[in-house]
């Protein structure tokens, strides 16, 4: 099923499920991250959950039994909910601050009977539910370094006694501050769209602009270190398992950690 991403990208028109306003992106407006991502990820352009596909399906093995309550957190499109499928999940629940890739996940899960329910919460305020396992990929790496406990703390707080968070974090550092795409990484990202979009029926200048969109917002907080994570842990979770693992990234070879953490 992963392989088939394509196969449920062409099942869904965008232009009837946009309805952005406010997204962790950008809590202004994440209409240009949205109207653009899921072009970018048809190409293999944008950090998604399938990077890591193996790692994913191996956790949600392990740690789910059938009648566990999970949730997808945060999400693009359906990438990550498809990767729960794959794993065997029957049903989960998935949550967003934006409306739209929830209107994605519920179009195609009515068209494949996943049994998907969605909902909008902020998981900044905290989520008035709990879950066995909680699964997101590149999730924490959104957020400023002032934000980021608070987030964990929250998500920790949405687990029951002894569920599972397992996420992705990226591995990078810029001296606490954001790290953002050089100039000639910007260039070389829109030129490898455009030749990545003439192997498909995509247009070429659609292609351009959604590339030059995409990366001239995006940025990122990735963390330094495992010993960095473990220090932004919460005294509710502990870190189960970390390990690292190189992958193609959007603008360069891009390490990401693949964590586990536990509710204590």
């Amino acid at each position: 099923m992963i392989e088939n991403y394509e196969k449920y990208f062409n099942a869904v028109n965008l232009a009837d499920v946009l309805e952005c306003a406010s997204g962790y992106l950008d809590s202004k407006d994440c209409s240009w991250y949205h109207r653009n991502w899921m072009t970018l990820r048809i190409l293999g352009m944008v950090s998604n959950p399938f990077w890591h596909g193996s790692f994913f399906v191996e956790q949600l093995k392990e740690y789910y039994q059938k009648g566990k309550k999970i949730l997808v957190l945060g999400t693009a499109d359906f990438s990550m909910p498809l990767i729960c499928v794959e794993a065997g999940v029957e049903r989960l629940d998935i949550c967003d601050i934006c409306k739209t890739p929830l209107n994605i996940c519920d179009k195609v899960a009515l068209k494949n009977q996943f049994k998907w329910e969605t909902f909008v919460s902020d998981i900044c305020l905290g989520i008035d539910r709990k879950y066995d396992i909680i699964v997101n990929d590149a999730f924490l790496t959104r957020f400023q370094y002032d934000k980021k406990t608070i987030v964990l703390n929250s998500i920790g707080q949405a687990l029951s006694p002894g569920g599972v968070y397992i996420t992705t974090i990226r591995n990078d550092w810029n001296g606490g501050k954001a790290v953002i795409p050089t100039e000639e990484q910007k260039q070389g990202f829109i030129t490898q769209a455009v030749i990545a979009s003439q192997r498909t029926k995509l247009d070429e200048e659609a292609v351009r602009e959604s590339a030059s969109t995409y990366i001239s917002h995006m940025i990122s907080y990735p963390m330094e270190s495992q010993e960095s994570i473990k220090q932004m842990a919460t005294d509710i979770l502990t870190i189960k398992s970390c390990k690292l693992k190189t992958v193609v990234g959007e603008c360069k070879l891009t390490n990401y950690f693949q964590v586990v953490f536990q509710k204590k």
